[in-house]
């Protein structure tokens, strides 16, 4: 399930793509001070849209408003994908200053993989799991875990290594992309198997109960259940 308060379908309606107005109280969101988690994600959605612009090199302000601005640098953005591999055919090209899968994906995978890189772990393990946990929705909202946020769907609040990652943080890409690097690699300098290693993403105290189990197990156990999130996030990798 994905944060989707206030974002439009391409004929206005509401909908599943962030576009002019997404995260403005002209469509009801409230923007990032919404009572409602639903269209404050929309608003972190947007404002991760302009925090990758800006990654990209795009001088738009991270202001959690899909305004006018932002609608042209999308647009910009995306005139200069072209022959590039981030536009395939599961993550197709979106209407022209229109965030959608595909967009988002040609946003944030090269983010990912420049933390993936930095932190020594396999690029196709963080876009694997990203492609399962979120679908590179970076307003994402567990449907049956609301407070799993993000492109990563950290459960918040979360600390680690000391540092408190609230929602805002899980929202936001670069403390969510860096987090997912950081923690694969802590937790391959654990496990030294990139199979538990990824499994660990989605509940770490069972993965290391698939690493040390010796005997049967079904499909409903924690053995099971890790197994079967690593195998779902394998058919994932890119």
């Amino acid at each position: 399930m994905t944060g989707r308060g206030g974002t439009l379908a391409l004929d206005g309606t509401p909908g599943g793509y962030y576009l002019y107005r997404a995260g403005s109280t002209v469509v009801g969101s409230g923007g990032l001070a919404a009572a409602d988690l639903d269209h404050r994600a929309v608003a972190y959605g947007v404002k991760a849209i302009q925090f990758a612009l800006r990654w990209h090199g795009s001088t738009v302000i991270a202001d959690a408003k899909f305004g006018a601005a932002t609608a042209a640098a999308v647009a910009a953005f995306q005139r200069s994908l072209p022959g590039q591999p981030y536009v395939d055919t599961v993550h197709p090209a979106d209407p022209s200053g229109v965030v959608g899968k595909g967009t988002a994906y040609a946003l944030f995978a090269p983010m990912a993989s420049a933390y993936a890189l930095q932190f020594n772990v396999p690029v196709g393990v963080a876009h694997g799991i990203i492609e399962l946990e979120s679908g590179w929705d970076p307003g994402a909202v567990g449907g049956t875990t609301p407070q799993d946020l993000g492109l990563a769907q950290w459960r918040t609040p979360l600390e680690h290594d000391g540092v408190l990652v609230d929602e805002a943080g899980a929202f936001n890409p670069f403390t969510a992309l860096q987090l997912l690097a950081r923690t694969q690699a802590a937790f391959y300098a654990s496990l030294q198997h990139w199979a538990l290693t990824i499994a660990a993403h989605h509940a770490p105290a069972w993965a290391q109960e698939l690493a040390t189990s010796t005997g049967a197990w079904t499909a409903d156990s924690p053995q099971g259940k890790s197994w079967s999130y690593l195998n779902i996030v394998l058919n994932h990798v890119s």
